[in-house]
């Protein structure tokens, strides 16, 4: 078998957690790796957002949809992250003996829209503000979901600047009943 830890938004929201450095503290098996040290896993750095030990193996590849990705994850636009921890993780993707990571990106809703807004503040002149909303343009056909996040984690340090602006996107297309058709973008 497979040991898989799945963390869902309403966990993260619970926890107050927002990014999958802060997911690592709850995930077994599992732990921050100090990027300056290097990796000895056999995955590129390259694809590497945070390294991580998984099991007493280095991780150097965190993964979105099951693609390597710089882009680190974020609840303001993930649906859920997974962990697979043991050799059966190279089935999935770029792999690693020690397990693998993978946030899976929010999908448009074709037959409901939300809209969502979070505000976080704290006492060193950090702030957070992330909406999101999703629009069924053609029910049962055509969606479009938007997210925004800035982020500004501050710190008792000055000047600080710790500014990070992302935008996101997600349309899906069902054109026939067991098509589906999913584009993303994230800047």
């Amino acid at each position: 078998g497979v040991a898989e830890t799945i963390i869902t938004p309403d966990f993260m929201r619970d926890l107050g957690l927002t990014s999958l450095d802060e997911v690592f503290k709850f995930v077994p098996n599992t732990g921050t790796d100090d990027p300056q040290l290097g990796t000895t896993a056999g995955n590129s750095s390259l694809f590497s957002s945070v390294a991580y030990t998984s099991r007493g193996f280095s991780v150097a590849s965190a993964q979105r949809d099951f693609l390597p990705t710089t882009a680190p994850a974020d609840i303001y636009n993930t649906e859920r992250i997974s962990f697979t921890r043991g050799p059966n993780a190279i089935l999935y993707g770029l792999g690693n003996p020690g397990g693998i990571s993978n946030a899976v990106s929010q999908r448009a809703n074709l037959n409901r829209p939300s809209y969502e807004l979070d505000l976080k503040l704290d006492s060193n002149s950090g702030f957070r503000t992330s909406a999101n909303a999703n629009f069924p343009l053609i029910k049962n056909k055509l969606g479009l979901r938007l997210a925004r996040l800035d982020d500004d984690r501050g710190s008792h340090f000055k000047p600080d600047e710790n500014l990070h602006r992302r935008t996101y996107a997600a349309l899906r297309f069902q054109p026939w009943k067991k098509t589906i058709i999913d584009a993303t973008f994230e800047d």
